[in-house]
């Protein structure tokens, strides 16, 4: 099973975006204020917003992360989104189909970090507010759905 849990936290994907602006710490910032997106910034100084699903009544959380790392000179910026808290909701029995969805997706991938199952995706910057609404709203979208299927008609996240 740890295994399985190290596999499903490396499977995240890397998504290649068009050049537009440098790695600067307010650049996300500038980039949420032009998407006329509303954020605020917690205390790890990420970037957090709350997606509304008026069809649904349902609320979820989004974090840009503050921080940008590198990798072979890429600078890299982790868009994630809470799925489901697994010490209420255990996971184990949906491993194997979390995996498989993980094969199958386009961008983004389940990740385990501690007691929460969070759907995930990186960014290679610069992108583009377009390229970054996009991607919020994707993560956002499988995030909550995975919740439903997880925890049903609860909206903890």
């Amino acid at each position: 099973m740890n295994r399985l849990l190290l596999i499903c936290a490396l499977a995240s994907s890397l998504v290649v975006a068009a050049p537009a602006f440098g790695a600067e710490p307010e650049r996300v910032a500038m980039l949420l204020d032009q998407q006329k997106i509303k954020y605020e910034v917690d205390k790890d100084k990420d970037y957090k917003i709350v997606f509304e699903f008026d069809a649904d009544k349902r609320t979820q959380i989004v974090y840009v992360s503050g921080a940008v790392e590198e990798l072979d000179g890429m600078k890299i910026r982790t868009v994630f989104a809470p799925a489901a808290l697994v010490d209420k909701n255990p996971i184990g029995d949906r491993m194997k189909s979390l995996l498989e969805y993980n094969g199958k997706s386009k961008v983004g991938a389940y990740e385990l970090d501690g007691n929460i199952l969070y759907f995930a995706s990186r960014m290679v910057e610069p992108f583009t507010g377009e390229e970054l609404k996009a991607m919020l709203n994707v993560i956002a979208s499988v995030a909550d759905d995975m919740e439903k299927e997880i925890s049903g008609d609860k909206d903890e996240l």
